[in-house]
């Protein structure tokens, strides 16, 4: 990316590989509160997210979290339904961080976070099988 693209795009990415990292720890948590299933979806989504946050940081070209980082959940995970709930939240919150990105990139960051907005809102979909509406910059 060349350097005034980065430069435009340097706080979105470090903002979405923080929120990616978020997520990651939230999904630690979660995995222990699903079932079989759901700790598989847990697992692939924490491979997704790696591989996202990998992206983000080469294109940024500097380490974000260096140190590991504790984080505080949206809401208390008490058994399955509260995980479900706090699973779609992360997702939920993804989207606009990698809509971020989006808007301030090109190339392959751009599309590299097209892609990962559309896989949160659908991991969020599957968490909550109830409908929802989300704006991204192609649908506002």
């Amino acid at each position: 990316m060349p350097a005034t693209a980065l430069t435009q795009a340097g706080p979105a990415l470090t903002q979405a590989i923080q929120g990616i990292d978020a997520a990651i720890y939230g999904y630690g948590v979660i995995g222990a509160h699903v079932s079989r299933s759901g700790q598989k979806k847990v697992k692939q989504a924490i491979a997704t997210l790696n591989r996202q946050r990998l992206s983000f940081e080469l294109a940024l070209g500097a380490q974000v979290n260096e140190v590991p980082v504790a984080y505080e959940l949206p809401i208390p995970i008490t058994n399955t339904s509260t995980a479900i709930n706090v699973a779609e939240l992360l997702e939920m919150k993804l989207i606009p961080l990698f809509d971020d990105v989006v808007k301030s990139s090109t190339g392959i960051t751009k599309s590299t976070a097209e892609t990962a907005s559309a896989k949160a809102a659908h991991r969020a979909a599957s968490w909550n099988p109830t409908p929802v509406t989300i704006s991204t910059p192609a649908t506002p």
